[in-house]
């Protein structure tokens, strides 16, 4: 029998929880460009970025056109892995001076906002999406399961 306020799973649920391999969900993520110009990366990693890349970046640090200054730089191993063999998904997740040329930007390219009648709603067409988090889902892993 169950304490008062404690929940206990149907037998179903508990089929399904056991079926569970880690329930602790770990991100393993890589903040910053620190652990790669510190070469602190994990090693399957380090080489996701060229030297010459690491270089340009550490090159701006500092400057107004220092990449981590204008956005958070993070890599995801979910990412890591999609994009170690993609170049379209490396120009997504991988930091590039290329993106502080252009200083000027647009806080909303995609018009967006227009369609945003409160902080956090998105309402447009016949749906409406809430943003629960102001995190790019770039910078979040895959869900397991």
């Amino acid at each position: 029998m169950a304490s008062a306020g404690r929940y206990v799973p149907t037998e179903r649920e508990q089929a399904f929880l056991d079926t569970i391999e880690n329930p602790k969900y770990d991100r393993d993520i890589i903040n910053g460009l620190k652990p790669f110009l510190e070469n602190k990366a994990p090693d399957d990693i380090k080489a996701f970025y060229t030297r010459d890349e690491l270089t340009a970046l550490a090159n701006l640090h500092g400057t107004e056109r220092d990449v981590e200054a204008r956005m958070p730089v993070k890599l995801t191993r979910h990412f890591f892995e999609m994009a170690r063999t993609s170049k379209p998904l490396q120009r997504i997740v991988k930091a590039s001076p290329d993106e502080t040329l252009n200083l000027m930007g647009s806080e909303d390219p995609g018009y967006q906002m227009d369609f945003a009648p409160v902080e956090g709603m998105l309402h447009k067409y016949e749906l409406c999406l809430l943003y629960v988090t102001s995190t790019c889902s770039a910078h979040w892993p895959r869900r397991p399961g």
